[in-house]
């Protein structure tokens, strides 16, 4: 019993409606934290969990198969996972049919199946969830579990985009930009770079500041590119902190300042860019 007076099944229910929300590794991360948080004890938690998924909710499978795997709030058990699992599969839950898919896919509790391991991916993705478009490009564009093609990790990867997921529209811009699986547009690149930079994914950023720099797909601006660098370099992405420096030395998009370049490469060059570190040589040489 909390504070507040919440009772467990309460507590539970609130953590699965919580946990619908967001990526599939913010709910791992949301299950660590329900259970370290001592609202409740472990016991009264997974007990809850259980009248949950014995009624048959999905959610509520998924969560104990992921606690018994890891051994959160209850002691680790596989056999009992895996039965956790099987149940939500059954009932179509999308991470359960993800995970277990990427189980076929590796050979982790079960004989590696390649086919079994997409059709479940390939299920989990039409529910909308782009960890499994994802995983599912991979699989194309490595050739592991799939014949390898450029074309089918694209499309996959496409669908992730679509799906929200701003690393995928980060990918996408990229593979857009440079025609890789696909037939090459500049203007589609900057389009989902910036999905995915609005999203504020640094590397999205970091390829939309690139487009306005260079005037590809958009209108050539040095002030949007820096930016766009700026907010990319502010969350550490090297190549983006290297690109600042650059143009606070030349005084592009910016006023030019030979101090805060020096900052920005050193930066980067504390991250082993090696462009950086070049830059930030050829400064001190001067």
């Amino acid at each position: 019993m909390t504070g507040d007076g919440s009772s467990a099944p309460e507590l539970a229910r609130w953590f699965l409606d919580g946990g619908k929300r967001g990526s599939h590794y913010d709910k791992i991360r949301s299950l660590i934290g329900a259970l370290t948080r001592r609202d409740i004890t472990d016991e009264e938690l997974v007990s809850s969990l259980k009248e949950l998924a014995d009624g048959g909710d999905s959610d509520a499978q998924y969560i104990l198969g992921v606690a018994y795997w890891y051994g959160f709030g209850t002691d680790r058990s596989e056999e009992k996972s895996r039965e956790w699992y099987g149940k939500a599969v059954s009932q179509g839950h999308a991470l359960a049919l993800f995970e277990t898919g990427t189980h076929y896919l590796l050979g982790i509790w079960v004989r590696k199946s390649s086919e079994k391991a997409l059709g479940m991916l390939k299920t989990a993705s039409g529910k909308g969830l782009a960890e499994a478009s994802k995983e599912i490009a991979w699989v194309y564009y490595t050739g592991y579990g799939a014949e390898k093609s450029e074309t089918e990790s694209f499309r996959w990867i496409l669908r992730a985009a679509g799906q929200g997921d701003a690393e995928a529209q980060t990918d996408a811009g990229y593979l857009y930009e440079h025609g890789e699986g696909t037939e090459q547009s500049f203007e589609k690149a900057a389009e989902w770079y910036r999905k995915g930079a609005e999203q504020g994914f640094s590397a999205a950023q970091f390829g939309l500041g690139n487009m306005y720099y260079n005037g590809r797909g958009v209108e050539k601006s040095y002030e949007t590119a820096f930016r766009w660098f700026f907010k990319a370099a502010g969350q550490g992405y090297a190549g983006a902190q290297n690109n600042l420096g650059y143009m606070y030395e030349h005084g592009e998009g910016t006023e030019q300042s030979v101090e805060k370049a020096a900052e920005w490469y050193a930066k980067a060059s504390e991250q082993r860019d090696t462009l950086a570190t070049y830059h930030l040589g050829c400064l001190y040489e001067a």
